[in-house]
């Protein structure tokens, strides 16, 4: 039964060993491409929806002046569906925002700030902002 049990246990040492070595995550990168990610979207809500209430404005009333056929379905519905995405922009602009603060708060560090004097070491603020 020992023999049995340490073969078991011989054979599954890989998996448990590669289970071991994953490398932990940065989590205020995953925020940042986070934020970026909503900010993206609140600004395609946004341009969609200004671009349909702009477009609303422009289509004239009526289309055929001879039989006297107009537009208010089609202008009714391109202003309340732009209407809708626009507002639909804000909390991806708010999510946005707080994510991106909160990867803010997270990208700051300590760290000992090594002078060439050797009076010891000066804390130090590190802030990692990532651009793209």
């Amino acid at each position: 039964m020992k023999t049995i049990f340490f073969l078991i246990l011989l054979m599954l040492s890989p998996v448990l060993l590669f289970a071991q070595e994953e490398a932990p995550t940065a989590l205020h990168l995953e925020l940042a491409a986070k934020s970026e990610r909503q900010y993206k979207n609140g600004m395609r809500f946004m341009i969609a929806g200004a671009s349909l209430t702009i477009i609303n404005w422009i289509i004239p009333n009526s289309y055929d002046y001879q039989s006297g056929r107009d537009n208010s379905g089609l202008k009714a519905a391109l202003g309340t569906t732009g209407s809708l995405a626009f507002l639909a922009s804000i909390p991806f602009f708010l999510e946005s925002g707080s994510n991106g603060r909160l990867a803010g708060k997270l990208g700051l560090t300590n760290q000992a700030l090594h002078s060439p004097v050797t009076r010891g070491a000066f804390p130090a603020v590190g802030i990692r902002i990532p651009l793209k």
